[in-house]
């Protein structure tokens, strides 16, 4: 199995791969090989490249996990407040 360069996003994969997993380029005429097949470096490459593709996605999704919370914990106890005075209101009018 050799590993390949795709030529939109420069992006190491497998020959086998149809599509670039990074940018969804097909491989098929867009691709050259820069390795051997498996030599050591070019497995190692393509592995630290993916590791920190995974990363930087792991931290994306992180981060809008952290900010939806973050939102929900301020929304909740508003929400929570106005359907209590909502009921009070309803259960006990304030007439002036």
């Amino acid at each position: 199995m050799a590993i390949v360069k795709c030529k939109e996003c420069g992006y190491l994969l497998s020959e086998r791969a149809h599509t670039c997993p990074k940018c969804g380029a097909p491989t098929s005429k867009r691709i050259q090989k820069t390795y051997p097949d498996d030599s050591y470096e070019a497995i190692m490459e393509c592995r630290t490249r993916n590791m920190n593709h995974t990363v930087k996605s792991l931290v994306g999704i992180g981060l809008f996990i952290y900010i939806l919370l973050f939102i929900l914990s301020i929304l909740l106890p508003l929400a929570a407040l106005a359907v209590m005075l909502w009921w009070l209101h309803s259960n006990y009018p304030l007439t002036f």
